[in-house]
């Protein structure tokens, strides 16, 4: 079985990949979880290659709207704010253990980042694309 369950080409599976790997190393949850999170919310979900429209947005926004319930009033959680206090704010349950959306073993380790794709938060935020081997940022740029 897939990983995912939407259609996905290899750009767009490497990013959703990256939602999945923020909210395992964010929030603490299994990597199967925060694929089946993914899974139940876009299954329905048309893309296109990579860089799709929702690709504007990074890993990071993706991951917390995911976790997370909007405020009572209906506003997001404040994520990008350092000193938010997270206290208040309620975890949305997971699908259902058993159902499709669960597509790996709750143990699956999540897979390395591909090599050679420049993520957010490097020198050109919001690209995924090569990075060509004699770019001085190439290997160090998380540093």
């Amino acid at each position: 079985m897939r990983e995912f369950l939407m259609d996905l080409d290899a750009g767009m599976e490497e990013f959703f990949r990256d939602i999945a790997r923020f909210m395992t190393d964010e929030f603490g949850i299994p990597y199967a979880e925060a694929v089946a999170r993914l899974n139940a919310a876009f299954e329905r979900s048309r893309f296109d290659p990579y860089p799709d429209i929702m690709c504007h947005e990074s890993p990071r926004y993706w991951g917390f709207g995911l976790y997370f319930r909007r405020l009572p009033d209906g506003r997001e959680v404040p994520w990008w704010e350092p000193d938010a206090d997270r206290s208040g704010w309620e975890i949305k349950d997971p699908p259902p253990p058993g159902t499709h959306h669960w597509t790996l073993p709750i143990d699956a380790e999540p897979p390395p980042p591909v090599p050679g794709l420049l993520r957010p938060g490097g020198p050109e935020p919001g690209l995924y694309r090569p990075v060509p081997e004699d770019a001085p940022y190439s290997e160090d740029w998380r540093s």
